[in-house]
């Protein structure tokens, strides 16, 4: 005899569990909420450039490595800006001395170049 059949009655058991078929029940307007949180998922997967960013800030940052390499960059991006900017000012200051050096020389002397 097997251990898993009750004695006796065993096939009346096993047939009335075949033959029920439960039906389950989906609570009200279920169809209707599925699809709003679908829509509610797909409008915030589209995210704009700043709230990617924003995003990107409240998430990563908090990491102190992380924070050290983008403070890193921004540091380097800076100087290198800096750099950028005064070798222009540099150049145009240049040009203007040199042509306020010839007009303090030859007050006559015409140049295209206006400072």
């Amino acid at each position: 005899m097997n251990g898993n059949q009750p004695p006796g009655g065993g096939d009346a058991l096993g047939k009335l569990l075949r033959e029920v078929k439960p039906e389950p029940s989906l609570p009200p307007r279920f169809q209707e909420a599925v699809w709003q949180r679908i829509a509610l998922n797909e409008g915030r997967t589209r995210l704009g450039l700043w709230a990617w960013v924003k995003r990107l800030v409240e998430v990563r940052l908090p990491r102190p490595q992380i924070a050290a390499a983008y403070l890193g960059v921004l540091l380097a991006a800076g100087m290198a800006a800096g750099a950028l900017t005064g070798r222009l000012q540099a150049s145009r200051l240049r040009a203007e001395l040199g042509l306020r050096y010839v007009q303090a020389v030859n007050p006559f002397h015409a140049d295209d170049r206006q400072p």
